[in-house]
């Protein structure tokens, strides 16, 4: 179980008790009368183990608790998509009880059958499905799924609202908790315009009429991932903050407003603002704002008063490095800033007390090159000093625990092994491929391993693995990185390039 999830409750002579219940962000369920029950990590038969016992330390006469009965409504009401993963048993066959991911085309590849439709359909009908498949190589199978994870599915709200962005469609999945957890309108939103996309098409939403206190629950909206609400503003003199702010958007125009505090009504800069490349959009104008000088206070004449309509442009900077693993701050670092290793360790907070120095890694495409950081930070060695390029990825493992998922995936970042983890199920817990992902190989390097000694592997050959075979399961320190298509082709014509050189060199020593 995990957070979003929901699931059916019965619990005889407790009405109070039984019904739908969703699994909070915080990993619990909030039950009536007995208040939050862990749930996430949980089985469904483990978190029932577990309710039984509150239930029955909550009765205050002696006796047995009435059973619970727990059931997976959340399965049963969405079908599978891509990126998420399923674990399927069938009775008597161990070779095809594993953990299946479901590809990007929406299909799972199950031995002996090869490729069969998961996504889109009642999870009811795809293991009918599957059974019928399978009766060709099997005697009687009996199939069971359990333990779904699910791919994040986000919507996204913008306009006049507190809290404009990206969420989950698994935390918030009505109109109205949407809107709740993303900070309710703003005094200047248009309610009775409000509108939802949904692929491709408009809808008007009549928020007014939704959130008047007499509404009916029915005219609450249920969301779809992708969805996108936008809330628009009245008719009221607007700016706009746009680009590497917290939170952009449109801002009610107020007299007398500068750069600096519509900068800071907006959240403050990223990191990975370009802040001397910022300025207003005005008209067909643009004026340049030194935002740097600007929010350092050195500079109280470059702090331009806005006017209404005025855009506020803060731009990316142009190139950036990625830090990854344990160290103080991770996450995205402006090249301008962190030039070399060693200026970026610097801007992060150098190496966790969990952090092994001695087996970074440094991600340039498809070229992996082992550093020893202890030797850098520690010792001063400027030979391992190395200059980064744009879209380098620097990786600090911890030590013994984790495997680095990098590149095209939907959560790049450390993720926790666990015994019997493979690597596809580690990229299922990165959030899966993403579109630039859709490749025919990765790329695994294994603890320690260098630049000679990486694996091209097909992910054909990762979804139909052999769960007898030890190459297929993950290990602490290993690294998965996803190029992108360019990526694998740039190296393949590196490889021929080289092999054209290297016969040509061989012809000119026997021709002598």
């Amino acid at each position: 179980m995990a957070p979003g999830d929901i699931v059916q409750l019965n619990v005889p002579g407790r009405p109070e008790m039984s019904g739908q219940f969703r699994v909070a962000p915080n990993g619990r369920v909030t039950i009536p009368g007995l208040g939050e029950v862990p749930a996430a990590g949980l089985t469904r038969v483990e978190f029932g183990a577990r309710l039984q016992e509150r239930l029955q330390a909550a009765i205050p006469t002696a006796g047995a608790a009435p059973p619970v009965a727990v059931g997976g409504l959340e399965t049963a009401l969405h079908p599978l998509a891509p990126g998420d993963s399923i674990d399927i048993a069938v009775e008597g066959e161990p070779e095809l009880t594993r953990r299946y991911l479901v590809l990007d085309n929406g299909n799972i590849t199950v031995l002996y059958v090869g490729e069969i439709q998961a996504a889109g359909i009642p999870l009811s009908r795809f293991v009918a499905q599957l059974t019928d498949r399978l009766r060709e190589f099997v005697i009687e199978p009996v199939v069971s799924i359990s333990d779904v994870q699910r791919a994040p599915r986000e919507v996204y709200i913008s306009g006049a609202i507190r809290g404009p962005g990206r969420y989950s469609v698994w935390e918030f999945p009505t109109l109205l908790s949407l809107l709740a957890g993303a900070g309710g309108l703003t005094e200047q939103a248009d309610a009775a315009n409000a509108m939802l996309v949904r692929g491709g098409k408009k809808q008007l939403l009549h928020l007014d009429q939704i959130l008047a206190p007499d509404a009916a629950d029915e005219t609450d909206v249920p969301l779809l991932a992708g969805d996108r609400i936008v809330i628009p503003t009245a008719d009221v003199p607007l700016i706009h903050v746009t680009g590497q702010v917290a939170a952009g958007g449109a801002q009610p125009f107020e007299e007398g407003e500068r750069v600096s505090t519509a900068i800071a009504r907006a959240g403050g800069v990223s990191p990975a603002a370009d802040l001397s490349r910022a300025g207003i959009l005005r008209g067909g104008q643009w004026i340049s704002v030194d935002l740097e000088a600007v929010l350092g206070g050195d500079a109280p004449e470059g702090d331009v008063a806005l006017e209404p309509g005025d855009v506020l442009v803060v731009p990316e900077t142009k190139g950036q490095v990625y830090l990854v693993g344990a160290v103080g701050t991770p996450g995205p670092y402006p090249l301008k800033q962190a030039g070399s290793v060693l200026a970026l360790m610097s801007l992060a907070g150098g190496v966790r007390p969990d952090g092994d120095p001695y087996h970074a890694l440094l991600v340039r495409g498809t070229v992996v090159v082992p550093l020893d950081l202890h030797k850098l930070l520690k010792e001063g060695d400027p030979a391992l000093d190395l200059e980064l390029a744009d879209g380098d990825r620097l990786v600090v493992p911890e030590q013994e625990r984790t495997v680095y998922v990098l590149g095209q995936v939907g959560r790049q970042g450390a993720y926790a092994v666990r015994p019997g983890d493979t690597y596809m199920d580690l990229i299922a817990e990165a959030g899966g491929l993403s579109p630039a992902g859709r490749v025919r190989k990765i790329l695994i390097v294994r603890r320690g391993a260098g630049e000679g000694e990486k694996e091209h592997v097909a992910l054909q050959d990762l979804a139909t693995y052999d769960p007898s075979d030890e190459q297929w399961m993950a290990h602490p320190g290993d690294l998965i990185y996803v190029p992108t298509r360019q990526e694998l082709a740039k190296e393949r014509l590196l490889r021929w390039v080289g092999g054209i050189a290297s016969g040509a060199l061989m012809y000119g020593v026997l021709r002598r």
